[in-house]
């Protein structure tokens, strides 16, 4: 029954993840382009990862109940931690850019 589940939910969580360039208006300074994609990637899409690997090695299949209640769980915290996880990303993108500045960066740190 949920053997069509997994594949369906990392479809959506891909589609989600190029909705994201997509959903932006403006187009972003040559020189910004792509250099917050790994702290996107550690602090968003890993955890969606998480999620889908339990569905996917059937957790939810063998222990109903315990699946259940670590989808919920997960769920929780991939929400309630949105923030913090946002945070980490842009300190991350800060202390990058300080250590490692871009010569063609028109603001310097």
């Amino acid at each position: 029954m949920l053997n069509w589940l997994a594949p369906l939910l990392l479809l959506l969580a891909l589609l989600v993840g190029a909705g994201d360039a997509a959903a932006q208006s403006a187009p972003a300074p040559s020189f910004a382009v792509g250099d917050t994609w790994a702290f996107t990637i550690i602090g968003d899409r890993l955890p969606v990862a998480a999620i889908i690997a339990l569905i996917y090695f059937g957790v939810v299949r063998t222990h109903r109940v315990l699946g259940l209640t670590m989808l919920a769980v997960f769920g929780v915290l991939l929400v309630w931690t949105a923030p913090n996880r946002w945070g980490v990303g842009i300190a991350l993108h800060y202390l990058s850019r300080v250590y490692w500045p871009d010569p063609a960066d028109p603001i310097p740190p």
